[in-house]
């Protein structure tokens, strides 16, 4: 069986020092592809990085729910953006309503979505 992996965060500080390894794992129980889920548009660089350095990885951009109040024009700019020109992009995200962790107000989170 060929699985991917829908949701990965492999640019976190606990992975670095054997990233190698990591891909043989996942390579090795057969999973052929991972999409990395883009918390913060400045780690976007690090992630195309990556996906160029492991075939098999992909990237969704986006703005996590729970930094909302970070969201700009230059961030939705930049998301559609990279969105548009790099054939690694296969989906938005993270994006949507995290209620069960939620630091903000809901409003903020709903007008968002909205505009």
């Amino acid at each position: 069986m060929q699985l991917i992996d829908t949701h990965v965060h492999l640019n976190f500080a606990d992975f670095q020092l054997d990233l190698d390894a990591i891909a043989q794992s996942w390579r090795d129980v057969g999973v052929v592809q991972l999409v990395h889920s883009c918390v913060t548009p400045p780690e976007f660089t690090q992630i195309q990085a990556l996906s160029r350095r492991f075939a098999e990885l992909y990237f969704a951009v986006g703005l996590h729910p729970l930094d909302v109040d970070q969201w700009t024009d230059a961030t939705a700019a930049e998301i559609s953006a990279l969105a548009q020109s790099d054939p690694k992009v296969v989906a938005i995200g993270e994006t949507g309503l995290d209620f069960s962790r939620l630091k903000i107000k809901r409003n903020n989170k709903l007008r968002l979505r909205l505009s």
